[in-house]
């Protein structure tokens, strides 16, 4: 008898089977095997993962620290200008002086 691993390589999944047959009769009618185990694996990606692997494009792993990094700075520059444009205008006497330039989270 014949051992034989299949394999299904999919966009999503891997399937496979591993089988035991008589391959090498030359008669069709007499072919008989069995299916010895089978089974899949499925690959978790959302779709814009997806999109992004078939098109080639890579996802390093430290994207997401790039990501949140670069939100942090936006956040602090964003907080520099208000405190900036707050302090100009204290010198321009158009707000208080005793308006707050530091606000709490």
């Amino acid at each position: 008898m014949k051992k034989i691993l299949g394999l299904d390589i999919g966009t999503n999944s891997i399937g496979w089977a591993f089988i035991e047959t008589n391959a090498y009769d030359k008669n069709i009618d007499s072919l008989k095997g069995k299916i010895i185990q089978l089974g899949s694996r499925i690959i978790p990606m959302d779709a814009d993962s997806m999109n992004k692997f078939e098109t080639g494009i890579t996802v390093s792993k430290a994207a997401n620290r790039r990501q949140a990094r670069g939100a942090r700075r936006l956040n602090q520059r964003y907080k520099l200008r208000r405190t900036r444009l707050l302090n100009a205008l204290k010198i321009l006497g158009w707000i208080p002086n005793d308006f707050p330039t530091q606000f709490k989270k």
